[in-house]
């Protein structure tokens, strides 16, 4: 589970060859020397550096992409004041010799002001980049074939990310009284790959491989290397000097079935830790990324610390020890079922007042291979306000009323673990209302009469809110003379002799027509 992307490798490696490759033409070359200030561009390139050449203290220099300086022998840039490199993954930045192709053939870029260098090669110098009490970032270098790849004396601050130092004569990295800080690193085939003199390094994420000498050489210094491969060649000078390799422990929570539990609580203890580190697992039972001293080399030998790992959830908890050398998968099982069953209580439900429907639960699941053995099915849903309690996998029911039930299904296994899952019934209305009609005995033309339908019923509980009343009129000839709607109040005023209809809002349906239909006498209507 190391974080060091190949991509990393090849593109570093092709950086290298473009650096050794043909060089890069513009409109130089051009001759520069002494005080240098500005902007270096590829339209120049490339740069002849004749002779000694320095950045003033209260100057900069900007070099762009594809710019190739070229160094007589024994020439170097000194940055007083501030560099940057600018160069890109099409067109790097080449700092190589005009000349001889060996290692310290000219004297490589000198910091004692400040440096940003990204994307940039160097070759064939004394120190391919010297910190001389200055500061540098870095960022995807290539520094390769010189006697020192990088020097850093008193540095103040140096950070390098996702550069490359190989075939170095000498060393790598050269450090005296400085602290260093390196991400992703790649240090290959040098003589020493790290060599330290009362200093400090830290390495993340790196690779040490090939030295010729050895990996280490340390006199009163430390250094740190993180989630970093070597050979663990190590050379020490006094008895303060060490190697602490660290690693990341990756610890994967999980119930007596195997399911991952998430929000764990994992606490990681030991010798080589003053407290104990906690951690919580993630959704997929993983707590991730924990830094641990996997061996610590000095004069004495090497140890290897031993951690106590406990994991804890829901009053299950389990432990376990482990060494950590490389990444770590520490898995640990809890001596519980932890995980809650998948209720599923099937797709929305269409059905008919005052017919079965079938409650089904068979298709719930669960992560133990005993399921449904033990496990306890629940529905619960209101009808018409009285509150209903089924249970069983697979339950039949009879809803008289129509509406739309919600209905909710829960599901426990063996150890207690709930599951739920929400069900929708739409149960339809089949039964026609019944109308009754209110009118008065009798009225004189003219009058204005109330018809009144507030006694009609249905078994629908929304009736009173959603039933739709319809009044039709007719003429004196006995036609259709007209037609009166309403809702609550289920009543209508009007004149003339009504025949009456009503039902839900929700279907066009009409209720049956009341025996006794009005007659008309003299100028009184008559019921």
């Amino acid at each position: 589970m190391r974080r060091l992307a190949l991509p990393l490798a090849f593109a570093l490696v092709a950086l290298t060859v473009m650096a050794l490759g043909p060089p890069a033409r513009g409109a130089g070359p051009t001759y520069v020397s002494g005080e240098v200030v500005g902007s270096w561009t590829a339209n120049g390139t490339p740069y002849i550096v004749t002779g000694e050449a320095f950045v003033p203290a209260t100057g900069s220099l900007e070099i762009g992409p594809g710019v190739e300086v070229r160094f007589a022998a024994g020439a170097s840039l000194v940055i007083h004041g501030g560099l940057t490199v600018r160069g890109s993954d099409l067109g790097p930045v080449a700092f190589t010799s005009n000349g001889s192709a060996t290692p310290g053939a000219w004297g490589g870029l000198i910091v004692r002001g400040s440096a940003a260098i990204a994307s940039a090669s160097i070759a064939y110098a004394t120190s391919g980049v010297d910190v001389e009490g200055g500061s540098v970032q870095g960022d995807r270098l290539a520094v390769l074939s010189s006697r020192v790849g990088l020097r850093v004396n008193g540095s103040s601050s140096v950070v390098v990310g996702r550069s490359s130092f190989s075939l170095n004569e000498i060393a790598g990295v050269s450090l005296e009284s400085a602290q260093v800080a390196m991400v992703r690193p790649e240090l290959s085939n040098n003589g020493w790959a790290l060599s330290l003199v009362s200093s400090e390094l830290t390495i993340d994420n790196g690779t040490i491989s090939g030295s010729a000498i050895g990996d280490a050489d340390l006199a009163g210094s430390r250094v740190s290397l993180l989630n970093t491969t070597s050979s663990h060649l190590f050379q020490f000078h006094d008895i303060d000097s060490n190697v602490t390799e660290r690693w990341y422990a990756h610890v994967r929570v999980a119930d007596t079935f195997g399911s991952p539990v998430p929000m764990a609580s994992v606490a990681v203890s030991g010798d080589a830790l003053p407290v104990p580190l906690l951690r919580a697992t993630n959704p997929e039972g993983w707590a991730h990324w924990i830094d641990l001293a996997g061996r610590v080399t000095s004069t004495t030998g090497s140890i290897v610390p031993v951690y106590g790992v406990t994991a804890e959830a829901r009053g299950s908890m389990a432990s376990r020890t482990s060494t950590v050398v490389g990444d770590t998968l520490i898995p640990i099982a809890l001596p519980a079922d932890l995980t809650a069953p998948v209720a599923i209580a099937g797709p929305d439900l269409s059905a008919t007042e005052d017919l079965t429907v079938s409650l089904d639960a068979s298709r719930s699941t669960d992560n133990d291979p005993a399921f449904p053995l033990g496990a306890t099915f629940t529905w619960r849903f209101d009808d018409a306000g009285t509150a209903q309690t089924l249970t069983g996998r697979t339950v039949p029911y009879v809803f008289a009323t129509p509406g739309t039930y919600s209905v909710l299904l829960e599901v426990t296994d063996a150890a207690g673990n709930p599951g739920t899952d929400l069900l929708l019934v739409h149960v339809a209305d089949v039964t026609l209302p019944v109308p009754r009609i209110a009118v008065p005995p009798e009225a004189y033309a003219g009058d204005t009469i109330v018809l009144d339908g507030l006694a009609s019923t249905d078994n629908d509980p929304s009736f009173n809110e959603t039933g739709n009343f319809t009044w039709t009129l007719p003429s004196e000839s006995g036609t259709p003379g007209g037609t009166r709607r309403s809702r609550r109040p289920r009543s209508a005023s009007s004149l003339g002799p009504p025949s009456t209809s009503c039902g839900s809002r929700r279907r066009s349906r009409r209720g049956s027509r009341p025996s006794g239909s009005p007659g008309r006498s003299g100028g009184r209507w008559r019921s």
